[in-house]
Parts: structure tokens; sequence; C-alpha cells
């Protein structure tokens, strides 16, 4: 009996040794999909600027006083021939270790009970659930969502950034984020100073994955870099 006791003492060390290193492999497959999800929408939204007079969905869209078109870029790609199958790819597989840091489910009238302990912001690490939106094709009514939007990505009088010929480095440029909300504030604004809407650290290290304009992916030292021209920001 000593010796079963000896075995199982030396397994239980060796597994104790082996977890760290089995559970940093899992997280690395997960950082694989979710890096592979960011190449397409960079795909995605190269077919998606071509489609449209080489213009990016948008952050804010205003003509004669009014919208001229949905200002939320999921909207723009979901209602798109490019983004009808892209609806998986919004989401990075990792987020799902964290609640969502946004949740909009749970401040609708009659909120999964999932909600009852629902705090605003969540964590940093989860995406977003957006909605309710009228479901179409895959997207469902309440959409998860763990890349933000580079919200300096606009129409808006003051920041006319929106054409790929805009940019004038598309290599150093962001145009999506693994961070906590859909909108990606890369810079001091407000309440979306908070830290889900600059930069979310989810598979073991300070670092996030950066889609940038000229459809690369790149891991990136977090906090990202604010209000640095040559580092995710305007031209």
């Amino acid at each position: 009996i000593f010796e079963l006791l000896a075995v199982i003492t030396v397994l239980i060390v060796l597994l104790t040794l082996l977890l760290p290193a089995l559970q940093a492999a899992r997280e690395k497959g997960r950082e694989v999909v979710c890096v592979s999800h960011l190449h397409q929408l960079g795909i995605a939204w190269g077919m998606y600027a071509f489609e449209h007079n080489n213009e990016y969905a948008n952050s804010y869209s205003y003509a004669d006083g009014g919208y001229t078109q949905p200002f939320l870029w999921y909207i723009q790609l979901r209602d798109s021939d490019v983004g009808e199958d892209m609806y998986s790819e919004l989401q990075c597989p990792s987020m799902n270790r964290w609640p969502y840091m946004d949740d909009y489910a749970c401040g609708g009238v009659d909120p999964p009970p999932e909600c009852d302990n629902h705090v605003f912001p969540g964590s940093i690490h989860g995406g977003s659930r957006v909605g309710a939106y009228t479901p179409k094709g895959d997207w469902p009514a309440y959409i998860e969502i763990g890349y933000g939007y580079n919200q300096r990505i606009s129409k808006y009088d003051t920041k006319p950034y929106y054409k790929f010929n805009h940019f004038k480095t598309p290599s150093t440029t962001g145009i999506q984020a693994e961070s906590g909300s859909f909108y990606w504030y890369n810079y001091n604004f407000g309440d979306f100073g908070r830290d889900g809407y600059w930069y979310a650290e989810r598979h073991g290290g300070q670092f996030g994955n950066v889609l940038f304009i000229d459809k690369h992916v790149a891991r990136v030292t977090t906090p990202y870099s604010r209000d640095n021209p040559d580092l995710l920001g305007d031209p």
C-alpha cells in the first residue's frame, strides 16, 4: 500500500507541475482562434471598403441634420454583402472566461436570470452583448462582440477620417482591437476612459491583439498607447 501511495503522490506532483503548462497551451489555442478571427475581419473590412467607395464603417454619419446610415459599425457590417456570414468572427474565445463588460440584455424589460448580479462595467477582459436587434441570418437579436472598433474612424466634421487613403500609415493604425467594449477609445474621453473601452488582457500576459488597417494582426503591449499618432491613432 505504501508503494501505491508513493505512486499516487508522484502523480499528483506531476499533475500539479503539468497543469499550468496545459492551461497555457489551451489558452494559446484560444489565442490562435482569436487572431484568426481578426485576420478574417481584416479581409472583410477590405472587401467592405472596396464595395463602399473605399470607405470604412464609421462612427458618425451626418447629412442634412440627420443620420444617413446606421452609425453602429457592426450593423453596417451585418447589413453588407460581405458581413452577413461574419458574425462568429466577432468573438474571441477567451472572452467567455469572464462576464460581459457591457451587457445590453441586462438593461432590457425582461433580463435573463444571469443579470441578477450584473454590474456595469463588468470585467474589462470580457466582451460586450449588445442589442436587441431584429435577427438577420446568423446574427442574433443580442450580438456578442470581443473586439472594439476604432472610434476615430469617423465622418464627423471634426474627424473626417473614414477612407483607406485618409490614413498615412495603415500599418500602424488600428481598426479593431481586443477590448471589453465594442467601442474602442484609445484616448481619454470622459467615461470612455474606463479600461474596458481601451484594452483587454485575455491571454495570460500584458498584451492584446490588434488588427491594423493594412490587414495584419499583431500583439500590442497593454495598456495600448494613447494619443500617439504613430500607433493606433489618427493620420
